[in-house]
């Protein structure tokens, strides 16, 4: 089955104003007449990036990301500023729930004008010292037309590194920190097949006999076919009407598992535009910030963005199998968010509460606005074994970034007025390391501490492995008869996943290593 998809004769678009690279679709053309026909994900990379790295759209050196009317297209750091600054926040926090680490990597993948990069560095420089005194910055790019582009934007800060690969052939083992990206997965090639009679053929590139890109479909390519019974698990091919039309994103599936190999503990973070079912959606292409058929894409190789949508789900459920847990909530079973809902959580709203420039602050709302309706944070977790700080207990836990090492399976709740004791327990070292610090509003707490059924969490800390409290930084809190210090091994999203089922939360009582609070330790 052959149909004709671009006519180098016609320009079905020639209000774009769209010049293509001879040299470059000349040696497309050749390369995909050599070998008798590509799969549409080849030919899809080789228009994004070329040749042998010369040619293509991002080594073109003219692609435009920004906020301006005649750019490509826009990201949300390049909308806003607070974008990253909100992004630090997130950063800081878990980097907290790691307790600290002296050095604390950051992995961004696919990074753009370096715009994101630059937003959270300077936020860290002004806001958080201490993680930005800890702070290791990679970039991972694969075009070197926009690494150029980066190292400009990024002159002067010493601590950011680069590395010149692919985000799914990671050369990097045993990191400590976060993997960062934002709308990388959408770049990157996918497959293209049909249902038949309950199995798939792939869609393959071929040249007519008018030097014309066409389509194909044939038997599954070696890598299609190699993640068939992976993707019958989350997606039943045989279930599927005869002639659908599906959208397969295999780098994806590897660079999560390259994530995973990677990732000694810490955190991923994903941004990107999406949701479930996104396989049934056809790729397209981009142009001075509209959509077009993907027909352009062969009419205009190397001259034009292609994009597909991403599913967070099918990553979640990949990552899981490589060790990486996604954060969840009773909202987010999957630990995915709609991106405004993340950016809230980490006080944007807030943030440009306070922006006194109206152009800024209108810039920073449309990140919470419809333009970002169908963007998603997707956040998962890497734990790893540590032993306990007990030499006399040969039990081993999982330290993680919400919620270390488990020696005590409690929940500790103190007064207000307790902090002057908390801290000289912290001053010896004493607390459980690992376990999370929790600012509360418990409205039912019994008179004794013993047991609660509402609440909600404040802000939080977490214990250190040298077994201090590290308090919230910045913090400011309202004293209140219902406000209360809970020390407990369970994260915030944890607790109140608890509270939200309404059962009661039954507490242990102060208590830290074996100490009731102010009892001298035997």
């Amino acid at each position: 089955m052959n149909s004709p998809v671009a006519n180098s004769q016609a320009d079905p678009y020639p209000a774009l104003g769209l010049r293509l690279d001879p040299r470059f679709v000349g040696g497309l053309i050749e390369y995909v007449r050599a070998r008798g026909g590509i799969p549409f994900a080849e030919f899809m990379d080789r228009s994004l990036y070329g040749l042998d790295g010369e040619g293509g759209y991002y080594n073109s050196g003219v692609v435009s990301i920004g906020n301006a009317s005649n750019d490509d297209f826009v990201t949300a750091p390049e909308r806003s500023r607070y974008f990253g600054r909100t992004l630090a926040k997130a950063l800081v926090d878990m980097h907290t729930a790691m307790g600290r680490p002296g050095r604390f990597d950051v992995i961004e993948m696919g990074a753009g004008n370096g715009t994101l990069a630059r937003d959270i560095i300077e936020t860290l420089k002004i806001e958080h010292i201490e993680l930005h005194d800890a702070l290791r910055y990679t970039i991972v790019e694969r075009s070197r037309a926009l690494i150029v582009r980066q190292q400009r934007v990024l002159a002067g800060r010493p601590r950011v590194r680069w590395i010149h690969a692919s985000a799914d052939s990671l050369p990097l083992r045993k990191v400590r920190g976060v993997f960062l990206s934002n709308e990388l997965p959408d770049a990157f090639p996918v497959h293209r097949a049909v249902v038949r009679h309950g199995e798939l053929n792939e869609i393959y590139v071929t040249v007519d006999s008018h030097g014309n890109f066409s389509e194909e479909e044939r038997s599954p390519s070696a890598a299609l076919a190699a993640v068939l019974m992976d993707l019958n698990k989350v997606f039943p091919i045989a279930a599927q009407p005869e002639g659908e039309r599906l959208t397969v994103n295999i780098r994806a599936i590897h660079w999560m598992r390259e994530l995973g190999m990677a990732l000694d503990e810490g955190y991923v973070l994903t941004f990107d535009y999406g949701g479930p079912g996104a396989i049934r959606k056809a790729p397209y292409t981009v142009f001075d910030w509209e959509q077009y058929p993907l027909e352009i894409g062969y009419q205009y190789p190397g001259v034009v963005d292609m994009t597909s949508h991403v599913d967070p789900i099918i990553l979640s459920k990949v990552g899981a199998g490589e060790g990486l847990e996604p954060i969840a909530t009773t909202k987010a079973p999957q630990g995915v968010y709609a991106q405004p809902v993340f950016l809230q959580a980490y006080g944007l709203r807030e943030s440009l509460r306070r922006e006194k420039d109206s152009i800024k602050r209108n810039r920073g709302l449309r990140l919470l606005g419809k333009d970002y309706s169908n963007f998603f944070a997707l956040v998962q977790r890497k734990t790893r074994q540590i032993s306990c700080p007990d030499k006399s207990n040969d039990q081993k836990g999982l330290l993680s970034g919400e919620a270390p090492v488990r020696q005590k399976e409690g929940v500790h709740v103190y007064r207000l007025g307790d902090i002057p004791a908390l801290n000289d327990i912290s001053r010896r070292g004493e607390f459980p390391a690992g376990y999370y610090v929790h600012f509360m509003r418990l409205p039912n707490m019994d008179v004794n501490l013993s047991s609660f059924r509402r609440g909600k969490v404040i802000c939080s800390g977490c214990v250190g492995e040298d077994g201090r409290i590290l308090w919230p930084d910045g913090l400011r809190v309202r004293a209140a008869h219902d406000t209360y210090i809970v020390i407990t091994p369970f994260s915030a999203s944890e607790m109140e996943n608890r509270l939200v089922h309404g059962g009661n939360v039954a507490s242990c009582g102060p208590y830290a290593q074996g100490c009731l609070l102010g009892e001298a330790k035997q």
